[in-house]
């Protein structure tokens, strides 16, 4: 999961001096070490808060198969399938820092 590792303060600046966007996420259900049980994991996560940016991984472990049940019962369970962001993934945008990156950036 994220954590102070995920960033140095060198990152940081790069990312905000270059004008770039960093994208994180809320959700991952583990999928390439259960190729088969990600999908209980990941439906866990959409009903627990109002926006879920999941990550999935394709890698060859077969989780994929199980891609497109899911988004069948997400979309039977009310999810809405979006491009855009929760702003509270989004804690880098064009250069600016426009949201909290506490507990991510390594001292």
């Amino acid at each position: 999961m994220l954590g102070p590792r995920l960033l140095s303060r060198a990152a940081v600046q790069h990312l905000c001096d270059g004008g770039y966007t960093c994208v994180l996420w809320n959700s991952v259900p583990r999928d390439w070490e259960d190729p088969t049980g990600w999908p209980e994991r990941a439906l866990t996560d959409l009903r627990a808060r109002d926006w879920t940016l999941l990550v999935l991984h394709d890698i060859p472990s077969g989780a994929m198969r199980a891609l497109p049940d899911f988004l069948a019962r997400a979309r039977d369970a009310g999810a809405e399938l979006t491009a855009e962001l929760p702003p509270a993934c989004v804690p880098i945008r064009r250069g600016r820092l426009v949201g909290s990156l506490d507990g991510l950036v390594a001292d």
